[in-house]
């Protein structure tokens, strides 16, 4: 009677010990400790569930050779079914039972298999071996019960304070995402969070390659990592001759092959390999692009949580994306010229200022160029003032032909424009400017009625601040004596600006 007290207190000890346990796998490790050390078992194992992978695995065990754990489990053997039944199944002399496997019997003649399961729930199994024929008495058996039963319990436990867990992580994560996204209505900062948000909360997929949907059909590269591409190399239409149209009109995230999506004759080193996660990201107003995710394990490495968070993620993303493009559509509105495209006059002027005090902080020159389009009235009243629009927008295409993406043109008021030239001084401006002029002067367009009408030549004044000097106002006034300089020298002129010509006309060059 002592015995059996002393070895039910023994048990009581160990499954309180159990439940106290968070990590399932110290509940495996101390479980197969207590059966080996404080009730003598000879091998025991603990064989869980791999969520990722769908198989049984063992978690811990002692006293199992190697060669035993090799085989694995028949699908058709006692201890799969004894997993998926939820039945314990206990086996006093292998060779007299058809079902267990033959491979095993030199190393154990008895064993028990007992299902882990909790809630209905199963966790995986639990497996006692017997070198020798043994008999499971009542107690015994019991006890194998009890310990199973406990260890189904903590783990459920576990899984709980994880989850837990992680939906407290998830919902800290969601929240710093949004505030990293609203802290810039920039599209390239929308991207760049996302994208770190990718790589820090989802690290298991290791590739991922979204696009930004312009227009109905146009998918433009966002970002994209794990790919092995360099920049450019996967091109949008890579991608859209794998697409149909309903993946784009679909809801929420679905599963596909990279294959279908990347195109078939793509080169077998861009090809990931595998299934992909596909994830249309929209707003009430529309698609704004497509995000694709792959893991060498498939997509089934993702847990519930992960997925609730990714979809959170995405439609946060969806949202600041959306938000950044109607800021910059409505900033480009803002600042462009509604009839030529170009900066308007408040957008110049504030551009070309701090043009000006980068250039003076990097010790380099800036020159400015005004421009007038000569007899513009005359041309207005003569053709109409659709014919003079035409004017205007065929000399704002002429200007930005004519320079370089990093300098500035802009429509300064009625038929006069300002050029912007960073870097570059009064001979390389005069270069610059002798181009536009001449392109102007060569341009035919067509007047109201089909008759063809040579277009308005345009007058240039520049002014050049050197390494240091004049501010924006005061090199626009010297452009504008400049300009005006040419002007009554004759028209069709481009003028340096020459602060010995103080009295407009005279001794002006008749040609530069």
């Amino acid at each position: 009677m002592a015995s059996l007290l002393d070895q039910a207190l023994r048990i009581l000890r160990v499954t309180t010990e159990i439940i106290a346990l968070s990590d399932p796998e110290d509940v495996s490790r101390h479980v197969v400790r207590s059966l080996v050390e404080e009730l003598h078992f000879q091998a025991v194992s603990v064989v869980l569930l791999d969520a990722t992978s769908g198989q049984l695995r063992y978690a811990a065990e002692t006293g199992v050779p190697e060669a035993v754990k090799a085989l694995g489990f028949r699908e058709q053997g006692l201890t799969m079914h004894a997993f998926r039944t939820g039945e314990a199944m206990f086996v006093e002399n292998m060779a007299q039972d058809a079902g267990t496997n033959p491979d095993a019997r030199p190393y154990f003649q008895s064993y028990a298999v007992l299902p882990i399961q909790h809630r209905n729930r199963p966790f995986g199994i639990l497996i006692v071996n017997y070198e020798r024929v043994h008999a499971f008495a009542p107690l015994e058996r019991q006890i194998l019960r009890t310990f199973a039963s406990q260890i189904a319990v903590a783990l459920d436990n576990s899984q709980l304070l994880a989850a837990t867990q992680q939906r407290a992580d998830t919902l800290s994560a969601l929240a710093h995402l949004g505030q990293a996204l609203a802290e810039r209505m920039d599209l390239t900062h929308a991207l760049s969070v996302l994208e770190d948000s990718l790589r820090t909360h989802l690290p298991q997929m290791e590739t991922a390659a979204f696009w930004l949907l312009e227009g109905r059909n146009h998918l433009v590269p966002g970002f994209h990592y794990g790919l092995g591409l360099k920049d450019g190399e996967l091109l949008p239409r890579d991608l859209i001759e794998g697409v149909d149209g309903g993946l784009l009109a679909s809801k929420g995230p679905q599963i596909l092959p990279f294959l279908q999506v990347l195109g078939q004759d793509l080169p077998p080193r861009k090809r990931p390999w595998g299934d992909g996660l596909a994830l249309v990201l929209r707003t009430a107003s529309g698609v704004e692009g497509l995000l694709l995710l792959h893991a060498a394990a498939g997509p089934g490495i993702l847990r519930p949580l992960d997925l609730d968070f990714l979809c959170a993620l995405t439609d946060q993303a969806a949202l600041a994306i959306h938000h950044a493009r109607i800021f910059a559509s409505t900033r480009d509105s803002a600042s462009l010229d509604s009839l030529t495209g170009l900066l308007n006059h408040g957008a110049l002027l504030t551009a070309a200022q701090e043009r000006i005090t980068q250039t003076a902080q990097e010790g380099s020159p800036l020159s400015l160029l005004m421009l007038d389009a000569d007899h513009f009235k005359i041309s207005n009243d003569t053709h109409g003032h659709p014919f003079g629009d035409k004017v205007l927008v065929a000399l704002a295409k002429i200007l930005k032909a004519h320079v370089r993406p990093s300098d500035l043109v802009g429509r300064w008021g009625g038929e006069e424009f300002v050029v912007v030239l960073p870097g570059a001084d009064t001979e390389m401006a005069f270069r610059v400017a002798e181009r536009i002029r001449r392109a102007m002067a060569s341009m035919v367009l067509s007047a109201p009625g089909g008759q063809k009408v040579p277009a308005p030549t345009v007058s240039i004044g520049i002014a050049t601040r050197e390494a240091g000097g004049k501010g924006f106002a005061e090199l626009l006034q010297c452009a504008d004596t400049a300009l005006y300089q040419a002007k009554y020298a004759g028209r069709n002129l481009t003028i340096r600006f020459d602060p010995t010509l103080s009295i407009p006309g005279e001794s002006l060059p008749t040609a530069l």
